[in-house]
């Protein structure tokens, strides 16, 4: 997530540039035989609530939800393979 756990700047626009990159380089992973990986993402910006996601156990997770959240995984959906949709808020 960024922005979490210390705010930064332009937040929007490193997720964008990581979300590229990983595109980019999922690109160069795909298989040798077979259809090739189709990766795309979807960037919002807003506020989430972000926290550690388990019961006491070893294993940890971070977990983001809210409205922003839902928006990044709506905007994904529209993107096609190779792109990454970004909210306009």
């Amino acid at each position: 997530y960024f922005g979490y756990p210390g705010a930064m700047k332009d937040s929007a626009g490193s997720a964008a540039t990581a979300a590229l990159h990983i595109i980019a380089r999922s690109a160069q992973l795909g298989p040798a035989q077979g259809p090739p990986l189709q990766v795309s993402a979807g960037v919002a910006t807003g506020w989430v609530v972000v926290g550690d996601a388990h019961a006491g156990t070893a294993a940890r997770e971070t977990l983001a939800i809210g409205g922003t959240v839902n928006m990044a995984a709506r905007l994904l959906a529209t993107a096609d393979p190779g792109s990454v949709a970004v909210g306009d808020d």
